[in-house]
């Protein structure tokens, strides 16, 4: 793979991971008024906000360590 290639693939795995991290983070730090926790509720989703939030999390680790 050519130099380009790798240092365009980097900057793209960066850019997602930086984005799952900071879903997982909103999630895993959000309280039970916070509009994300008050979204959930409404999707039917009551109680999987931290399970949701961790899988993420743990992809984005994935992602990096491929």
């Amino acid at each position: 793979m050519s130099k380009k290639r790798k240092i365009i693939n980097w900057t793209f795995v960066g850019l997602m991971s930086a984005l799952f991290i900071m879903s997982a983070i909103m999630k895993l730090m959000a309280g039970a008024d916070a509009e994300i926790a008050v979204n959930f509720v409404k999707w039917g989703l009551e109680g999987k906000l931290m399970l949701i939030g961790m899988g993420e999390l743990i992809a984005a680790i994935l992602f990096l360590i491929h």
